[in-house]
């Protein structure tokens, strides 16, 4: 059931209203909406809309901002930031050549950890499903920390003279 989603300023949000109310644009975009899509969209909208729900959200937007706080610690950490349930991070090798093989250790790291996360380039995501337990979310973190502090310190060490 594929469906997305698109965040939207109220200047947009406006026109789109507008052109929802014209019954020839229902009629000819309408029909590609497979009505079991729309029907679980109009489902997760309700659970999203819910107090408990919002109050979950908020709990783990208020751990990803006390976590990744507490990763910034971390030599390689930097740029840390969070919007909602998504947070982030960057990993940035001191020997700026050796950056691709600091990336590639830290994912095969997490995977011997069975810890599963989203990269790009030097950014690493923390992105939980909305029904993650905080505390699955907290060890997620814990995991982190332990695998920055296994971290080779020939990623953290800026290069001798000699080298």
């Amino acid at each position: 059931l594929p469906c997305g989603m698109v965040i939207t300023d109220s200047k947009i949000r406006q026109t789109l209203h507008e052109k929802l109310q014209n019954n020839d644009f229902k009629r000819i975009h309408g029909h590609q909406t497979n009505p079991l899509t729309a029907a679980a969209i109009t489902a997760s909208l309700d659970i999203l809309q819910q107090t408990e729900t919002q109050k979950h959200l908020n709990e783990i937007y208020q751990l990803h901002e006390s976590k990744l706080h507490w990763l910034m610690r971390k030599p390689i950490v930097r740029n840390i930031r969070f919007i909602g349930v998504m947070g982030a991070f960057d990993i940035i090798c001191e020997r700026h050549n050796q950056q691709q093989a600091l990336q590639y250790w830290f994912q095969q790291a997490c995977m011997d950890n069975q810890l599963l996360l989203a990269s790009h380039k030097s950014s690493i995501y923390i992105l939980p499903p909305y029904c993650m337990s905080l505390s699955d979310l907290e060890d997620t973190y814990e995991k982190i920390d332990k695998i920055l502090a296994s971290l080779p310190l020939h990623y953290i060490t800026p290069c001798s003279s000699e080298e």
